[in-house]
């Protein structure tokens, strides 16, 4: 249902983050699955997380061993831009073993239920259309859709089960509108250790 879009210049890849204790998903979409893409994402995500006073020291990012995430074998003491970014906000990372999606079993379930749910039912006017449509998704997805294997809660649910997470944040820390990663490739420079810095941009470019 989406590869008509993708012929038409929509983006071919969803970058996604899902917390394993509550079922939070976070999205955004590339027109390359490449390293800069992965750091454009997870620094777009840990700012967000901060400014809504999560405490990223406790946090704990586990991925696959693409090389977007570890790089290439052959420039073993270079560092990508997915390990800069987690080093700059002081968050663990952490590689499941090679070969065991299964480790991955939580965000993979979500892969299914997004191509389910959305990209086999919806159709978009432009790419702004789809933009919104995704955020609608995943405000859905993080508020009201329950999971059997979660007790029948759902995301919302888990976490304002949480004392530090019953006031009014824990909407704000849902409320993560998706965007289009290679866009922003302009305001980040990772060959140094601060690997870019944050710029305010409104909705509208968001929506590019």
């Amino acid at each position: 249902q989406y590869y008509p879009f993708l012929v038409k210049g929509f983006p071919k890849y969803q970058f996604s983050a899902r917390d394993v204790r509550t079922g939070i998903t976070f999205l955004s979409y590339g027109y390359e699955k490449s390293a800069s893409n992965v750091g454009i994402f997870l620094f777009y995500l840990l700012s967000h997380l901060k400014n809504n006073n999560v405490d990223l020291s406790k946090l704990v990012m586990q991925s696959d061993n693409g090389s977007e995430f570890i790089g290439s074998s052959k420039a073993i003491y270079a560092k990508t831009a997915y390990q800069k970014i987690a080093g700059k906000f002081n968050v663990t990372t952490a590689l499941i073993p090679p070969g065991s999606p299964t480790f991955n079993s939580d965000v993979e379930a979500m892969h299914r239920l997004i191509e389910d749910e959305f990209y086999d039912v919806e159709l978009y006017s432009d790419k702004a259309d789809f933009l919104n449509k995704a955020f609608t998704y995943i405000l859905y997805f993080n508020y009201l859709r329950k999971f059997r294997y979660k007790f029948g809660k759902s995301p919302f649910e888990i976490l304002t089960e949480y004392e530090m997470f019953k006031n009014n944040n824990a909407f704000a820390i849902l409320t993560f509108f998706p965007i289009i990663l290679d866009t922003f490739i302009k305001y980040f420079d990772f060959s140094f250790p601060l690997c870019g810095y944050h710029v305010h941009i409104s909705v509208k470019h968001y929506l590019v």
